[in-house]
Order: C-alpha cells, then sequence, then structure tokens
C-alpha cells in the first residue's frame, strides 16, 4: 500500500483514494488508535467530521482526507498566539478564537494542545478543515515520566508483535 505518513507510533497507508489505514507501531500507537475512535464525538458539523469505517487490534480504517497544509496553516494561524497555558486556564481569548472557528467544543477535553494546533494533524473533508489524528485528543497519550500509559496498552503490544511474528 502506498504510505501516506508516518509518525512515532503510527503509520498511514492509503487504501484506495476515500479511505486511509491507520496501523500501530508501538503501544502509544494502540492508545490513538483508541481516541481516534473518538474523532467523531465533539459537536462539529457533519461536513467537518471525519467518518471512521472500522477499528481492530491495532488499525484504524478512516475516511482519507485531502492535505492542503498552506490552507490549514492559514485556518490554524488564529491558535497559534496561545499556548498551553492558555488551553489549560480557558482564556477568553482563547475561547474566542476557538469559538470562531468552530472549534469550541475541543476545549471540554484534555487536549495535546501542540499537536492540536499543529497543521500536520489537521485535513480537509469535505473541503472543511478537520482534526485527523485522534493522539492529539488527550495529553495522556503521549507518556511523560510523570504520565505513563496504562500497563495494559503495553501487554496488549507485546501480545500484537508476538501475533504478527507468528503470521510473517
Amino acid at each position: 500500500l502506498p504510505r501516506l505518513g508516518r509518525g512515532s507510533d503510527r503509520e498511514v497507508f492509503a487504501l484506495g483514494k476515500d479511505k486511509v489505514i491507520k496501523i500501530a507501531k508501538t503501544s502509544r500507537g494502540l492508545a490513538q488508535n483508541e481516541q481516534e475512535m473518538g474523532l467523531n464525538n465533539y459537536f462539529l458539523p457533519d461536513d467537518r467530521k471525519l467518518n471512521i469505517f472500522e477499528t481492530g487490534k491495532d488499525y484504524v480504517i478512516a475516511e482519507r482526507a485531502e492535505r492542503n497544509d498552506k490552507e490549514l496553516r492559514r485556518f490554524l494561524k488564529p491558535l497559534q498566539q496561545f499556548h498551553e497555558d492558555n488551553f489549560q486556564k480557558k482564556t477568553g481569548e482563547l475561547q474566542d478564537a476557538m469559538d470562531k472557528l468552530g472549534l469550541g467544543d475541543y476545549l471540554n477535553y484534555d487536549l495535546a494542545w501542540g499537536d492540536f494546533k499543529a497543521a500536520r494533524n489537521w485535513g480537509l473533508v469535505k473541503g472543511n478543515p478537520s482534526l485527523i489524528d485522534g493522539g492529539a485528543l488527550s495529553k495522556h497519550m503521549v507518556p511523560t515520566i510523570k504520565n505513563e500509559l496504562h500497563p495494559s496498552y503495553k501487554q496488549e503490544w507485546e501480545e500484537i508483535k508476538r501475533e504478527r511474528r507468528r503470521f510473517r
């Protein structure tokens, strides 16, 4: 399959012109795939939602969004002046900027702010900007020394690696 992108935890491949498959490469990738299922739980108009068609142990099949980094950077530009601290405090200026972009509902969640406002995590769905990376939905998907991934992800990842080796 043609590879469209790769991050530290997942790879994305084209499944024709309308769909992609996102395959976990790490235990964090499993957690991000789980988060991906929630991309449509936000109060967005239907023409801004990314369809998730299928999920499995270590993959997600989603609608293929168009890439137009120039347009996406322009759309997200009003958010670039805000930092994690603004997001944590839910400042009035940030709320206004998010509402103006039609993204106000995202303020109710524990976003990975830097990832959320990065154009690489967005695409165009039906011509409209849409978040396409579920890993940005929770800052807990990127473990730190203080915030480790739940051990079940590591256990599941070890099982998946054993299965992958068995079917090679």
